[in-house]
């Protein structure tokens, strides 16, 4: 008895792993060579629900700068596009994610923006130049 349920506590662990797990991702570089990789989370019926891990890099080496994290990016109701806000760990700098169109349609492009949380606005001072801007799909 032991042994089926230990079987059945196993597959039921291995079904929330793959309900939870990336559908699909997207990577894209803006013009200072950061790269944005998006994995897109939680489809339910077919529609994403706008949860996503997200990494940005400077480059592949450990040594590089890289900011990764969980972010929503809901469709928002006054811009009918995937957007959101992610608060950078202890800094009072908030990256804004909006995705850009072409045409109408999902392009994979995405706009980062920082925004300053402090007063004196130096909350993203310490991040890197170029982190900011429209990061373009890489085919």
């Amino acid at each position: 008895m032991n042994r089926a349920m230990a079987i059945v506590a196993a597959l039921a662990m291995a079904s929330v792993a793959v309900s939870a797990a990336s559908v699909m991702s997207e990577t894209a570089r803006n013009p200072h060579n950061f790269t944005l990789k998006l994995e897109y989370l939680n489809f339910v019926n077919g529609e994403w629900s706008g949860d996503a891990e997200f990494t940005i890099a400077a480059c592949q080496a450990p040594s590089c700068f890289r900011l990764s994290g969980k972010a929503s990016l809901p469709l928002s109701p006054s811009t009918s596009l995937n957007e959101g806000v992610f608060p950078v760990p202890r800094l009072a700098c908030d990256l804004h994610f909006q995705e850009v169109p072409h045409n109408g349609m999902d392009s994979g492009d995405w706009r980062i923006s920082l925004s300053n949380r402090d007063h004196g606005g130096n909350g993203c001072a310490s991040l890197p130049a170029g982190l900011a801007g429209i990061y373009r799909e890489v085919d």
